[in-house]
């Protein structure tokens, strides 16, 4: 915190914390009864996954909460105090040179032209700190969770008589390689042969 005149303006420093140091602490999910013998594992696990569910919202929610507050703060309080400063100092330095200048004088222009180039060189990375803090707001909450049952993308029929390995080389494509074979081959999810590559050695791949 720094001072000009009568008005104080935050530092740097303090208004990184302000938009960083956001500690939640998660709640823990409540506990399960299970003195009903009916009560099976299933059930458990499928309330555990609702509350990691309803936490992971509550956690944004609260984090989403505690950015508008900080955006607030600095559109309202502190971005305004920095932009006064910036106006006050030329007319602080204009009164100083009418009068008789004399060693003190000198210092206190000295200090204002300092506190001037600092005003000047935070008043670029707090507007900074704003747009982030918008983006950040505006930005859609998108969380994709673990699918209860795995789902069938595609099948695809491959030469091997009993497949071996399987090996992702994108998101597209992937190589196989069946048992006790020497030929790898490359598919594509539509389940087109795209290439085939026969080991050096004529003996089949071991990992």
């Amino acid at each position: 915190m720094c001072f000009l005149g009568s008005t104080a303006v935050p530092s740097l420093a303090t208004l990184k914390q302000r938009g960083q140091k956001m500690h939640l602490k998660q709640q823990k999910p409540p506990s399960l009864a299970m003195e009903d013998p009916m009560y099976s594992l299933q059930d458990v696990i499928r309330e555990h996954k609702q509350h990691k569910k309803e936490d992971i919202l509550t956690l944004f929610e609260t984090k989403r909460k505690l950015m508008q507050k900080d955006l607030q703060d600095i559109e309202k309080s502190i971005y305004p105090k920095y932009q006064e400063a910036a106006t006050n100092i030329p007319v602080q330095r204009a009164d100083g040179m009418k009068s008789e200048i004399n060693d003190m004088d000198a210092q206190h222009i000295a200090a204002l032209d300092q506190q001037e180039v600092a005003i000047n060189h935070t008043i670029p990375k707090i507007t900074q700190i704003i747009l982030d803090l918008k983006r950040l707001l505006d930005t859609k909450l998108a969380i994709t969770f673990l699918l209860d049952e795995p789902q069938i993308l595609t099948d695809i029929q491959t030469e091997c008589g009993s497949l071996y390995s399987v090996s992702c080389q994108s998101d597209s494509e992937l190589w196989t390689c069946g048992n006790k074979d020497n030929i790898l081959r490359l598919y594509s999810l539509q389940g087109e042969l795209l290439r085939s590559v026969q080991t050096k050695s004529e003996n089949w791949p071991r990992y």
